[in-house]
């Protein structure tokens, strides 16, 4: 038996794994293996947007974790989706792009996680995208993520924007800033949250589902995916060390 010998091992080939295989191979001179549990990402479940409420059940894509039982949701046990596939918990996820609020950043780095704060970790999200919107202050292009908006014009994002502000404002009774990004730095705004289009080997792209279906389809996906692991409890797994 032949053997080979890596420069580096990186276990996990999820969001994070498959970005630092790809950063640490780039230049060629290294040799990385990385190593994933699941299989390819090739699937049509992956491929197809909404399918997404296929895969997130199914035990070949999904780890079906859940957490232990949670103190302020009456004990209650919830599912938490990871990914057992090529691209991690980010192949499973309906192909959607959101960043976390610039406070939660700057809290963490508050907290002592040096190098998390917003203005740390904004030149990495700036760099990682393809944005329609252009270059800017929050956002970045010539990335290997490309990210589009929802364009139909038969899904009435306008007029759901329009009607969601409206109300807004009547029960606040003071005036809601628009925001072109959920990224920026605002305490509050509407925004459309754009899905994103990527690129896969070959030039191929596929994008994601229009982001008004999230809400109701993630519903029905965690009731899909609770009945299922009802009638098959070996299934369910608990988070190591989940409080």
């Amino acid at each position: 038996m032949s053997e080979e010998i890596f420069d580096y091992i990186v276990v996990g080939a999820g969001s994070a794994g498959c970005v630092m295989a790809a950063r640490l191979s780039e230049d060629g001179k290294a040799n990385v293996l990385l190593l994933e549990a699941g299989g390819r990402d090739d699937h049509i479940f992956l491929k197809m947007p909404l399918a997404f409420l296929k895969a997130i059940p199914h035990p070949k894509f999904n780890w079906t974790y859940w957490t232990e039982p949670e103190p302020h949701l009456g004990g209650r046990r919830m599912p938490l989706p990871r990914g057992r596939v090529m691209g991690g918990s980010g192949s499973i996820n309906g192909m959607f792009v959101m960043r976390g609020h610039p406070k939660d950043y700057d809290q963490w780095a508050q907290m002592g996680a040096r190098g998390w704060s917003f203005a740390d970790v904004l030149p990495y999200f700036r760099k990682l995208e393809d944005s329609w919107r252009g270059e800017g202050t929050y956002h970045g292009t010539g990335g290997p993520v490309a990210i589009r908006p929802i364009v139909s014009p038969y899904l009435l994002h306008e007029e759901m924007m329009a009607t969601i502000r409206t109300t807004l404002q009547a029960n606040s009774r003071k005036a809601l800033p628009g925001a072109s990004s959920r990224s920026m730095r605002a305490d509050g705004g509407l925004a459309r949250r754009p899905p994103i289009w990527v690129r896969h080997a070959g030039g191929r792209t596929s994008r994601s589902a229009p982001a008004c279906w999230s809400g109701a389809w993630s519903s029905r996906a965690r009731n899909a995916w609770a009945w299922k692991s009802t009638r098959h409890p070996g299934r369910r797994r608990s988070v190591p060390g989940a409080k």
